[in-house]
């Protein structure tokens, strides 16, 4: 008798998920891109939700302590704190018994919050916003391979990414940090997309969109969410090398979406530092 880990439902989350992907590759093999990807992200849903659903717990290093201050947020969203009450003395050098709780930066926590408002407190409802952005950053990495190179890498790229083990050990919270740092590199993701559309088209919305997700992916973990920046600086030095005449055309973009990202994430820390 074959038995399986899985339980039913499960087992059906995979197989829905199986044959949409199949769907998906067919019309790519027809050079239907826009239902390849159409039926690959859709396909990403029951796989994604078949994931956050693996553990029906909270994993101890890091989550258990992300969702609990998630908890507390829904409740109040500008005291993040990881005990209501502290009833014991403690130091609000450790992380993990300390009152106060700025260990982590706010966003992906408020976006866990908002769902446990929503859901319920509940393993589920704490990675519902892992599912969300995991699935939504499935036709951006299409997008990014497209720009790239080919509709056919970016569409690996993205099938890639909805199966790969540690990604999706991410979103269920097996790692540490876990739920940190998918968020993060998807925020990351995100601002690299933008500047690939802003060098092809050259709008300007495009160096607002970069702003806004580099200043996402350092309210997520911190600094290294403005990776994007240093990219685009190294581009303006090589476009100025070859012409100095351009030096306005290249680089008052670079420095309005700059500034834009600096205004947005400066708001949380003058706040922290103020209560």
């Amino acid at each position: 008798m074959f038995h399986s880990y899985f339980n039913s439902q499960q087992q059906a989350l995979i197989a829905i998920s199986i044959f949409l992907i199949v769907v998906s590759f067919v019309f790519l093999l027809n050079k239907k891109n826009k239902y390849s990807l159409f039926f690959l992200t859709l396909s990403s849903i029951p796989f994604k939700y078949f994931v956050i659903t693996l553990d029906p717990f909270l994993n101890i290093w890091d989550e258990c302590f992300h969702a609990l201050v998630a908890k507390h947020l829904a409740d109040n969203p500008f005291k993040p704190v990881l005990y209501k009450i502290p009833l014991l003395l403690y130091d609000f050098k450790n992380w993990s018994g300390n009152y106060i709780w700025l260990h982590k930066q706010p966003l992906f926590l408020w976006q866990s919050a908002l769902s446990i408002k929503i859901f319920g407190a509940s393993e589920v409802a704490y990675r519902v916003p892992s599912l969300v952005l995991s699935v939504a950053i499935v036709p951006v990495i299409f997008r990014i391979g497209q720009l790239l190179s080919s509709s056919v890498v970016g569409y690996f790229a993205s099938l890639l990414f909805i199966i790969s083990f540690y990604v999706n050990s991410l979103t269920t919270g097996l790692y540490m940090s876990a739920e940190n740092d998918l968020v993060f590199m998807i925020y990351i993701l995100a601002s690299c997309w933008a500047y690939l559309e802003y060098k092809k088209s050259e709008k300007n919305y495009w160096i607002y969109l970069i702003a806004i997700f580099a200043c996402f992916a350092v309210l997520t973990k911190w600094i290294v969410g403005l990776v994007i920046y240093s990219a685009w600086f190294t581009n303006v030095i090589f476009e100025l090398y070859k012409d100095r005449n351009q030096i306005k055309k290249v680089l008052l973009p670079f420095l309005k979406s700059f500034l834009a990202c600096i205004l947005i994430i400066i708001p949380w820390y003058i706040y922290t530092f103020i209560r």
